[in-house]
């Protein structure tokens, strides 16, 4: 019987404060801070068990703002919003996470631009495309991520997409070629960051449509 705006809403300002606090402690000395490199860069997880787990958290909570404030988004939330996804790139070098928020806010913001200052007959076009595009959304992109990841050594500018999203295009491809896509799936172990520095191999599907095809299969 709990809403679920009642469930965001304690997810945000628990999980955001603790999130804070073990940030805040990290920049302190008092939490250890997961420290690497990427091309001479130091990137950073402020408490967090990885770069880019910190930098997810960010974007969770940049989703879980806008649904509790979407009928009163005042127009510095997007300037916020800009800069968190600035400091993830610049401290976490965090590509696919930046990519991630800056779109949601240009997202939101033609949302919000279309729906205050134009009349009700583009309104009511408008809302109907969106919501169309939240449909067909997930499916469409599920078969641009298989197309991508299959073929993006053949195209240049999936390469670049590849690189652009920290080698997900590739990782994705590895899990293919390693243990195919099956009816029912394949059991693989991923390893991750924490394992560098002991020898074995990064092996990580970050790629969720590419993970739930291999792991679990086309059924």
């Amino acid at each position: 019987g709990i809403q679920f705006k009642t469930v965001v809403r304690i997810y945000l300002y628990v999980g955001g404060f603790l999130f804070a606090v073990t940030a805040i402690a990290c920049i302190c000395g008092i939490v250890p801070d997961f420290i690497n490199y990427k091309d001479d860069h130091i990137r950073h997880a402020f408490g967090s068990v990885y770069t880019t787990v910190f930098a997810a958290h960010i974007f969770y909570y940049v989703l879980a703002f806008r649904y509790l404030n979407k009928d009163d988004f005042k127009w510095f939330y997007y300037l916020i919003f800009i800069g968190l996804a600035a400091f993830i790139y610049k401290f976490c070098i965090a590509e696919t996470s930046t990519i991630c928020i800056l779109g949601f806010t240009a997202l939101i913001f033609i949302y919000d631009l279309v729906n205050r200052y134009t009349g009700e007959g583009i309104k009511k076009i408008f809302n109907g495309l969106a919501d169309l595009g939240g449909l067909v959304a997930m499916p469409v992109m599920c078969a641009f991520s298989l197309f991508a990841t299959i073929n993006y050594q053949n195209h240049p500018k999936l390469q670049e997409l590849n690189l652009l999203v920290g080698s997900r295009l590739g990782l994705g491809l590895n899990a293919i070629n390693n243990y195919g896509i099956k009816l029912f799936g394949s059991n693989f172990e991923m390893t991750g960051g924490d394992t560098w520095g002991t020898g074995q191999t990064y092996n990580f599907v970050d790629n969720s449509f590419m993970y739930v095809l291999v792991r679990y299969g086309s059924i």
